[in-house]
């Protein structure tokens, strides 16, 4: 299957890599729902999980959105107990719910979420390297160890084109040969589509010379999703705010269920739709090993690295 991916960031805590992979096939039926969204939320401003800080049409937007995102990671349909979601549409403030097996007539989505954190934010990376080398360094790292899996030889992916929030983030472009030269070793279910091209334009849909309204709307996703999930291991934003905070409880359950390890996943509707891990160096050489919550200082079952 062809799948493009879309990448954004969070400096808060470490630093930490959102990578959604969108298949190709069910990109127009995903874009279709999200600007569904936004017409009942009449919220038609850039998402992100930062202009997240109070409840109001930017909060019941993006709950609509992170509602229907954990829906598109579903590999298996649950036909006793079917997911709900949020349409983002209030009837006398009352919250609208729809069945979400019954929207996509029980077609997979096919969507997959990657998260790798680097808990000391590259300070112990190589010097010779400028920001935006890191970036695309530890990038590559996080795509390598998710795709693989994620994937397998009864199903194959094909990455045909990557999309970057704005180059501004790493002082330079995005630099295509770091991605395409050295994104090696990939295993042979897992293929880089040649000469893959790559859009590091501004994800802001308002401004001249961002990437297309559908990209720009899959990369304000991938932020909230990175937030989300950043929050629910209790890495808290700056100000902790507890409209992020309540954003995050869709998320919060889907790594609970995750943290219960293989035996919990195996069986569920989840199975194999997301990944997640931290690195860091030690003595030299690269490290990898769960996230640990924030909070409790639990952690979670063996991770991708180790699969």
């Amino acid at each position: 299957m062809d799948y493009e991916i879309y990448h954004d960031e969070s400096k808060e805590h470490g630093y930490w890599h959102g990578v959604l992979l969108v298949p190709t096939a069910t990109k127009p039926l995903i874009i279709q729902h999200l600007k569904k969204v936004r017409e009942h939320t009449k919220y038609q401003d850039p998402l992100c999980i930062k202009n997240v800080r109070s409840f109001g049409k930017v909060f019941n937007c993006a709950e609509a959105w992170i509602d229907f995102g954990i829906g598109s990671l579903i590999t298996k349909f649950n036909i006793k107990y079917p997911h709900q979601i949020f349409t983002g549409e209030r009837i006398r403030g009352k919250k609208q719910f729809s069945i979400f097996d019954d929207i996509v007539k029980r077609n997979y989505l096919g969507v997959k979420f990657i998260l790798s954190r680097d808990r000391e934010q590259f300070k112990k990376m190589y010097d010779l390297l400028d920001h935006g080398a890191k970036v695309e360094t530890s990038f590559r790292i996080a795509v390598k160890g998710g795709l693989h899996y994620m994937f397998s030889e009864d199903n194959h992916a094909r990455i045909v084109k990557i999309h970057f929030d704005g180059h501004r983030h790493y002082g330079r472009n995005i630099d295509p040969e770091r991605i395409h030269n050295r994104l090696k070793g990939l295993r042979d279910y897992c293929q880089l589509k040649e000469n893959c091209p790559i859009d590091d334009d501004s994800s802001d849909h308002r401004k001249d010379g961002s990437q297309k309204y559908d990209d720009c709307q899959l990369l304000q996703l991938t932020d909230l999703f990175v937030g989300s999930f950043r929050t629910a291991f209790g890495f808290l934003g700056e100000g902790k705010k507890p409209a992020q905070r309540e954003l995050a409880k869709p998320v919060k359950a889907l790594v609970e269920r995750y943290k219960e390890g293989y035996a919990r996943m195996k069986n569920s509707r989840w199975r194999n739709s997301f990944c997640v891990s931290e690195s860091f160096i030690k003595d030299g050489k690269w490290r990898f090993q769960d996230i640990e919550y924030a909070e409790s200082k639990e952690k979670q079952h063996p991770t991708f690295w180790e699969a």
